[in-house]
């Protein structure tokens, strides 16, 4: 069985409590962590973006990989954290671009299902990152071994917005434009 799909089915439930969050939730930020690297005009790399309301963990995930802006985001889905250890999986959605498939008269926006399975440190985020195509299930899936490093400057995303309600509204426009098409 490939990475990403034994990640995926060997993870713990989700805590009951966490699959709904109140909006009335108060929101702290865990960070961002990131391997971006950029050239002039590209870049390339992956982020992910942590936040807490109480026990549940919660973020956005990016994958770039060529023209720099307009990033492809996704909403954290699935997520598992267990604090003692700073074990961390999740899955995320995204869409990096457009795909040509039999049968269809134009392009048609990819569906890429990204899954990680790691650890949450104080400085690094670090583990190993699977992807398949969701248009395409008999490719074999790839995943990688990443290291996300903290970036401290970009802490504060979203630092006006200390409700899960909140957060969602400013995430919202984000999504809409640089989200999933799946």
């Amino acid at each position: 069985m490939h990475f990403l799909v034994l990640a995926l089915a060997l993870m713990s439930p989700i805590q009951a409590s966490c699959r709904t969050i109140p909006d009335t939730a108060r929101i702290q930020s865990i960070g961002r962590f990131s391997d971006m690297r950029y050239t002039e005009e590209h870049a390339y790399g992956h982020a992910v973006t942590l936040w807490r309301a109480g026990g549940c963990v919660f973020g956005l995930f990016e994958s770039s990989e060529g023209l720099a802006g307009d990033t492809p985001t996704g909403l954290l889905t699935d997520v598992r954290y267990n604090p003692s250890g700073g074990a961390l999986s999740f899955a995320a959605k995204l869409t990096t671009g457009m795909t040509n498939m039999a049968g269809s008269a134009a392009p048609v926006p990819s569906r890429d299902l990204f899954g990680f399975t790691g650890r949450l440190g104080n400085t690094a985020l670090e583990g190993r990152l699977g992807r398949s195509d969701q248009l395409r299930p008999a490719v074999e899936p790839a995943d990688i071994h990443i290291m996300l490093r903290r970036v401290p400057e970009q802490d504060d995303l979203f630092a006006e917005a200390k409700t899960y309600g909140a957060w969602r509204e400013a995430v919202g426009p984000i999504l809409r434009f640089r989200g999933p098409r799946w």
